[in-house]
């Protein structure tokens, strides 16, 4: 049956639109924003709520306006940890903002502006699709809108009722939303003027708007008088502290959206001009075709998706995406996930560290030319210019054993971004592997009451009550094999500082060697390289990663090299060597014309280290320091 032989009326049309928008609206949320990377934060999401299972976390909420609805969003906003999860709660969010929008407008009988209530969903969009976090506040302003609603329907004609209606909703709503009650009171207020033309029951409800924030925010909650009108609201100090981003102006937008079109709409019926279609679009929709129904869906439709669409493509930030991506795989230890992700931003330092970690636990590390065109100084992340990435940091250094440098990252996070639970979980670990059970146990006991992570954390729990050493966890051990000694070693220490300590402490540490050689030979110290070839007895290399090799194969052509490499009992792949051979052959043929050989050079030789050492000029890792 044609879908369209149902649609009998403009009711039917605009639900049938407005359905289809929101299943594409959910499905848009879900599989390609993929809302679970905002939970995750990326390390660039500060003060994601951490919600505990518990009275005494409970009991803070009830000491300041809004703190129970701020309380419910921190609850439902933990189920941002299913990426189907968090976009229904977005959707429905949205949905009932839409709704309301769309209810409003008929009952101020201003039924053309119908179509508007498809803008603060549109705004949802935007928000999300930079990878922002404003949930809380959207929801003090869902809150309060539906309050307006509760208003309305009541719908009492004695001025009285309406008065003790909105002045019980009023005491209510603001110890549940805080200055979010403001949108409350000038809508009720704008609301009365509209529709019954009340200009003293609106003029003390907008005078509420100050009275109600100011005796119980000031006078009950004993909070300070620009607290007592901003909290929870966008222009709460918290909120302007926490969030820089542009989507700020579009949370602007919600909230002010309905506020600036009432006005409008008074003002537009003070001076006495109808709501008309401009006369272009009336005779557009006398033609014969705009007639019918079909035909008329079709294109009203098609507009409000083009619209859509056209904003979402202007707002989604792929870049943002890939950053958050790739540090989510990397947390969780998906390394081909993380090297597909990273295509997407490539040339970010977070970006490039997370890539260098996964091609080396994928035993790529050393096989490919990725990390000869950065400085190496992503390699850890080390430097001033680096200094504020703990998020990232700590997991390399928990990676290479530097166990001391990632405790020292994970604290400096916990400060800037909160109690993340992905924070907490380092810390833990950190504590297990220095041997501090007692303070493990407290981290534990924290994660044990979060939704999601009290698996894992009593997990642990259970393992130190019966091998309070942790004698048998394989991980554990390993790390604590690892591990230095000593404290940090400087407040800003070198990528060299750092892995010569670790292999001193232990000279099978793998990843620090390929990470040290590496440098050297980005670095073009190939005499340190050279210096510490006979390291690679230590490991059970098949062969030798080609870019070591090709190293050796330059160290070997000097003079000075064939010194170096004197009893150094190496096999170089025969593959190595013909590479050589070609890049030595390839340049003979351009001479000392190195420009027009860097032009000419073929695409295969390209990624091998004879390139970069011949063209490209020292890189000091440490320049930033």
């Amino acid at each position: 049956m044609d879908i369209f032989k149902k649609i009998q009326s403009k009711e039917f049309e605009s639900a049938s639109r407005s359905f289809l928008f929101f299943i594409l609206f959910y499905l848009y949320l879900w599989l390609f924003v993929d809302i679970h990377l905002i939970y995750h934060g990326g390390g660039e999401i500060r003060y994601f709520p951490v919600f505990y299972k518990d009275w005494f976390f409970f009991k803070e909420f009830l000491s300041y306006p809004g703190g129970l609805v701020e309380y419910l969003s921190t609850f439902i906003s933990q189920f941002f940890y299913f990426s189907w999860a968090g976009a229904l709660i977005i959707t429905l969010q949205a949905w009932v903002i839409y709704a309301f929008v769309n209810s409003f407008v008929k009952i101020v009988n201003a039924p053309q502006l119908r179509w508007l209530r498809f803008v603060p969903p549109i705004f949802f969009l935007i928000l999300y699709s930079k990878y922002t976090f404003y949930f809380i506040t959207t929801m003090t302003l869902t809150v309060a809108l539906c309050f307006i609603w509760l208003y309305i329907k009541f719908n009492f004609r004695k001025e009285s009722l309406r008065l003790i209606t909105f002045f019980i909703l009023s005491t209510v709503l603001y110890a549940l939303v805080g200055g979010a009650y403001i949108i409350f009171a000038l809508l009720c207020g704008m609301y009365e003027l509209l529709s019954r033309r009340q200009w003293q029951t609106s003029l003390i409800f907008l005078l509420s708007a100050l009275i109600i924030p100011y005796f119980e925010g000031v006078l009950i909650y004993r909070f300070s008088s620009v607290d007592a009108f901003t909290i929870l609201t966008p222009i709460f100090w918290k909120f302007q502290i926490y969030n820089k981003t542009d989507g700020v102006l579009f949370v602007y937008g919600l909230y002010l959206f309905l506020p600036l079109l009432t006005f409008a709409l008074i003002i537009w019926r003070m001076l006495g001009v109808r709501l008309n279609l401009p006369k272009f679009i009336s005779k557009v929709s006398e033609i014969s075709f705009m007639k019918n129904k079909k035909i008329r869906w079709i294109i009203d439709t098609g507009f409000l998706f083009l619209v859509a669409a056209a904003a979402v493509c202007f707002s989604f930030d792929s870049k943002r995406k890939a950053l958050f991506s790739v540090d989510y795989y990397a947390f969780n230890r998906m390394w081909p996930q993380v090297l597909e992700a990273a295509t997407d931003n490539p040339n970010h330092p977070l970006v490039i560290a997370a890539v260098n970690r996964a091609l080396y636990h994928l035993g790529q590390f050393g096989n490919t030319s990725f990390t000869l065109r950065h400085n190496p100084s992503t390699l850890l992340l080390v430097g001033e210019h680096h200094a504020q990435l703990y998020w990232y940091q700590s997991d390399i250094f928990l990676d290479l054993g530097y166990v001391n440098g990632a405790e020292h990252d994970v604290a400096e996070a916990l400060e800037y971004y909160g109690e993340r639970p992905q924070l907490l979980q380092r810390m833990a670990i950190i504590n297990m592997i220095k041997g501090n059970i007692g303070t493990a146990r407290i981290y534990l006991g924290a994660l044990s009451k979060i939704l999601f992570y009290s698996g894992w954390a009593n997990m642990y729990l259970n393992r130190i009550e019966s091998d309070p050493t942790l004698s048998e966890d394989r991980q554990i051990q390993y790390l604590r094999s690892l591990m230095i000694d000593r404290e940090h070693l400087l407040e800003y220490p070198t990528i060299n500082a750092i892995l010569l300590e670790l292999l001193n402490k232990n000279r099978y540490n793998r990843m620090a060697f390929e990470y040290l050689m590496t440098c050297y030979i980005v670095t073009k110290d190939l005499d340190s390289f050279a210096k510490n070839i006979d390291r690679f007895k230590d490991f059970q290399y098949p062969s030798i990663p080609r870019l070591f090799e090709e190293a050796i194969l330059i160290i070997s052509s000097s003079p000075s090299g064939k010194n170096l490499m004197q009893g150094k009992e190496l096999v170089i792949s025969g593959k190595s060597l013909q590479r050589y051979n070609s890049f030595l052959n390839f340049l003979s043929a351009f001479k000392k014309d190195k420009n027009k050989a860097l032009r000419e050079i073929p695409d295969d030789l390209r990624d091998s280290y004879f390139f970069y050492y011949t063209f490209f000029g020292n890189i000091n890792p440490d320049k930033e320091k």
